[in-house]
């Protein structure tokens, strides 16, 4: 994603990019004068750790492009619609909200 800040405003490589402060959506890959260039979270063959706030439980998630993210956990995790996966100790940092459970048979 091509920002239009940059190094002129003090936008550095790794800076974190949040919507309303709580919401984070990824980070500064590359900086230039007046523009960035951001890496979604949910870009696809990203990995990140994060945490299903309603219960703290640790999950491992892949981005898988267009704002969306995959996951499996074990069958006797808990996990609903609408929870919310946090990074780890920061609970007040949303980056992803579960819409869609899918049970696996197997």
């Amino acid at each position: 994603m091509v920002l239009d800040v940059g190094s002129n405003a003090r936008v550095k490589v790794g800076d974190n990019i949040l919507i309303s402060g709580t919401i984070w959506l990824g980070n500064i890959s590359q900086v230039y004068g007046d523009t960035s260039l951001a890496t979604l979270l949910s870009a696809p063959d990203t990995k990140h750790e994060l945490n299903i706030l309603r219960s703290n439980t640790p999950v491992t998630v892949f981005g898988a492009g267009n704002g969306n993210f995959k996951a499996e956990v074990p069958r006797g995790v808990s996990v609903n619609i609408g929870d919310l996966l946090v990074p780890p100790g920061f609970k007040e940092m949303v980056v992803a909200k579960i819409y869609d459970i899918e049970l696996n048979p197997e």
